[in-house]
């Protein structure tokens, strides 16, 4: 059984580690069945956990049950080395000089060989490209020569080299360089394969790396092991199953198509917002692992290509097209409405700006336009987001597009650039309580789309329903109010289908024209008389929809649309228009 269980140990840790370095190919070199390569584990993805410019480096991965240590080259391992003396591994960057005794060796059996037949109290190494003995660490050459005569009857020579040490029990074991080999530490608990660093636990692999002062610790692991600590950090793991599919989707796909992002600090993709969250084994939970396992190898495709599968947490009723939030333009990342967004948390928000605290944030930004006096929204894309805005001081002004301006204010004080300034009416809502409205350009500023107010207005119907609180329009221009007891459902002509009168619940007409996905139009909820806490005279007020870029899929409309029976498919060519779902 013991014999067994060992085959099968190394049969695991084959599989795990093959073809770990042809991850190195650019992405966008690969063909359509290359990319499922990824998607089905047969290669590893290689996950940044930590990362950046570093002097001194002091790590450490512990494991229950020791270490192994897995040497890659070309996609194979080459070497194995056990640790079940400790379950506790330190790690250092190299500064110092080391004694090599001896001859090269072809391999590290060899080398480690050799160390127990002669080289006692020394340690093996790699570094240009091939294997050596060891000894000792010294912080100059001069003290390394005082102890040449150690191995007098061998040729030594006296090196310094960069890299990484790893120490087990306060005694080196092993240093290398940045050479084409990999180096990865792994549990060889077949049961619990997970290895903590930082005080989570990581299923694959941790391999650590350091070059030209560029320190990365990185998980190499199968993708799906990888989306199931992400999909939870991205999604409650525990929404309905289909929002969660629709997120594992989008979410690996996002991963593949990013391969090589990080690739100067010998990663793909990070940990954090940047890419996405990803807690590691520690973040799992059974559901969203059930839409990972349940997906596999279903990446989203425009035609043949990846797409770029961008998401965020609520849209505010309506998403934004690329090119109005960023600089580059996607046929399927288009503005669409998407009234499951509606009446979620984050769907609207406050922000309230001490006009002096902008003034200080300005100046220590380079930005000296005197005492901040107000602000100007310059432009508005069709579909709501603010393309050119401008702070207003006693010097001069300063102007902000798209996104940089979450960027200056912070991406989650400002959380979307679907907003207005001070709780005043639009322009284009002044022109219609004063019968203004000349043509449909007139009805598109804000996000107020054409055909909600069209069917409001027509008949002079715009009494009957309050636009705050109007939420959802269907393809033949009815609009649905909420919440409020006097409500009505208008049709194209004016007249009043559905009101109050006549007892008809309007929480269920809401719910049935969504599951006959009827609806196309949502409208932004803009209030049409000043906030209950107008802006002080040192203030300025942004009152907003949603939570993120608002690009492709809305996480809380992805939500409702499960809880309304839609499947994952559904949810993602409503978020990305065009795609279709393939392995």
């Amino acid at each position: 059984m013991m014999v067994k269980n060992k085959i099968f140990i190394k049969f695991i840790v084959l599989i795990l580690f093959f073809n770990l370095l042809i991850m190195g190919s650019s992405h966008n070199d690969f063909a359509h069945n290359k990319y499922s390569a990824y998607a089905t584990g047969d290669r590893l993805f290689r996950v940044g956990l930590k990362y950046g410019v570093k002097d001194k480096i002091v790590e450490s991965v512990a494991s229950a049950d020791g270490f192994d240590l897995s040497i890659i080259a070309n996609g194979s391992v080459i070497g194995k080395y056990h640790f079940t003396d400790s379950n506790k591994i330190e790690i250092f960057n190299i500064d110092s000089y080391h004694i090599e005794v001896g001859k090269t060796y072809s391999d590290y059996e060899e080398a480690i060989n050799a160390i127990k037949n002669k080289y006692n109290g020394c340690y093996a190494g790699y570094y240009d490209e091939t294997w050596h003995i060891c000894y000792g660490r010294y912080k100059s050459k001069q003290e390394a020569n005082n102890d040449i005569n150690l191995f007098s009857s061998v040729k030594v020579k006296i090196i310094s080299n960069n890299g990484i040490a790893i120490y087990v029990k306060g005694k080196r074991r092993l240093i290398y360089d940045n050479s084409s080999l990999k180096f990865i530490f792994s549990s060889p608990n077949i049961d619990d394969s997970s290895i903590k660093y930082a005080d989570k636990k990581y299923k694959g692999g941790i391999g650590f790396r350091y070059k030209d002062k560029k320190f990365s610790v990185i998980n190499y692991i199968d993708i799906d092991e990888y989306l199931c600590g992400v999909v939870p950090k991205e999604m409650s793991g525990d929404w309905e199953i289909e929002a969660l599919k629709a997120q594992a989707v989008a979410a690996r796909t996002f991963a593949i198509a990013s391969i090589n992002k990080h690739s100067e600090y010998g990663f793909d993709v990070c940990n954090t917002t940047d890419c996405q969250v990803y807690g590691g084994y520690d973040a799992q939970r059974p559901v969203s692992n059930q839409a990972v396992n349940e997906t596999r190898g279903k990446l989203l495709y425009y035609k043949d290509n990846l797409v770029s599968a961008y998401y965020h947490a609520n849209s505010g009723g309506y998403t934004a097209s690329m090119e109005n939030v960023w600089d580059s333009k996607v046929p399927y990342i288009v503005g669409v409405a998407d009234p499951y967004s509606m009446d979620k948390p984050r769907s609207t928000w406050e922000l309230r700006c001490k006009k002096s605290e902008l003034t200080s944030k300005l100046n220590n930004a380079g930005y000296h336009i005197g005492e901040v006096k107000g602000a100007r929204i310059n432009d508005v894309s069709s579909d709501g987001r603010v393309q050119s805005f401008s702070f207003i001081g006693t010097k001069g002004e300063v102007t902000f597009k798209k996104e940089k301006l979450r960027a200056f204010l912070g991406y989650t004080k400002l959380k979307s650039i679907y907003f207005q300034l001070d709780g005043h009416p639009i322009p284009n809502l002044e022109k219609i309580e004063k019968n203004e409205i000349k043509d449909s350009s007139d009805l598109e500023y804000g996000g107020i789309h054409e055909e909600f107010l069209v069917s409001v207005l027509r008949e002079k119907k715009y009494e009957k329903i309050n636009i705050e609180d109007a939420s959802y329009m269907t393809v033949d221009g009815v609009v649905l109010g909420s919440k409020k007891s006097e409500y009505a459902v208008i049709d194209e002509k004016g007249s009043s289908v559905i009101n109050s009168s006549n007892n008809q619940n309007v929480d269920n007409t809401r719910q049935q024209l969504i599951k006959n996905n009827n609806i196309i139009h949502s409208t932004l909820k803009v209030k049409l008389k000043s906030p209950d806490k107008p802006p002080t005279s040192d203030e300025i007020v942004f009152y907003g929809c949603g939570y993120g870029h608002g690009l492709g899929m809305s996480q809380w409309g992805a939500k409702t649309m499960a809880e309304l029976g839609m499947n994952y498919i559904d949810i993602l060519t409503h978020y990305y228009r065009g795609t279709h779902v393939s392995e």
